[in-house]
């Protein structure tokens, strides 16, 4: 099972290979704007979601826990971007989840599953660049490097917290910054396009292309 947001549906191409390659039953459980860690996130009317706390959100991880929890797989990934925080009022600036928020959170996803035996991984978030890839790469055909963004900027600052809430709970982390940055991280690597036209997502060509680092990563 692969659970999360859209960074889940980022990576249902190259999961479709492994599983067939594997003989593996593919079930994505994922919802657009909805992260796998079950707390109650700010809702963003910009997507049709509600003012105030994400209620839809806060339903659908009942529903996903429990579909996992009575179906039983043998492995469970999650995905999710880094990005939300909690509910505010109307009007207000958002405002991000803490560290020790968002930890107590995975600590509660890891722990919401009674499945025997089940190997739980936790594919590590995606960089983020200054500009939005291809939209970028339009403005500046003869100079893409404009598009690229320090490692130290562009990678989430959740993402250690995900590694070590991971890794303390003997939960499988995969680091996925290497995939994308060295110093510094580019909206094209050899060539391919790394981004979608949102510049939060991978696009299905890379994600294609990382179709057996991905599958060596889950061993």
């Amino acid at each position: 099972v692969l659970y999360g947001d859209s960074h889940a549906l980022m990576w249902i191409p190259p999961f479709e290979s492994i599983a067939l390659a594997e003989h593996w039953k593919l079930v994505v459980l994922g919802k657009y704007g909805c992260p796998a860690v079950p707390l109650t996130i700010d809702g963003n009317p910009q997507y049709g979601e509600p003012v105030g706390a994400d209620t839809p959100c806060d339903t659908w991880h009942t529903w996903a826990t429990n579909w996992i929890n009575r179906h039983k797989p043998g492995l469970l990934i999650f995905s999710q971007a880094d990005n939300y925080g909690p509910p505010v009022a109307q009007g207000s600036a958002p405002v991000a989840f803490t560290s020790g928020q968002w930890q107590l959170g995975l600590y509660d996803l890891f722990k919401s599953f009674t499945v025997p035996s089940m190997r739980m991984v936790l594919l590590g978030t995606t960089p983020v660049l200054a500009q939005a890839g291809p939209v970028c790469l339009a403005a500046h055909p003869h100079d893409v490097q404009q598009c690229s963004s320090p490692a130290s900027s562009a990678v989430p600052p959740l993402n250690q917290v995900d590694q070590s809430a991971a890794l303390d709970r003997n939960v499988d982390f995969i680091k996925t910054i290497p995939w994308f940055c060295s110093a510094t991280c580019t909206a094209i690597i050899g060539k391919y396009e790394v981004y979608d036209t949102s510049g939060a997502h991978v696009s299905g060509a890379w994600a294609t292309y990382l179709t057996n680092v991905l599958a060596r990563a889950l061993g």
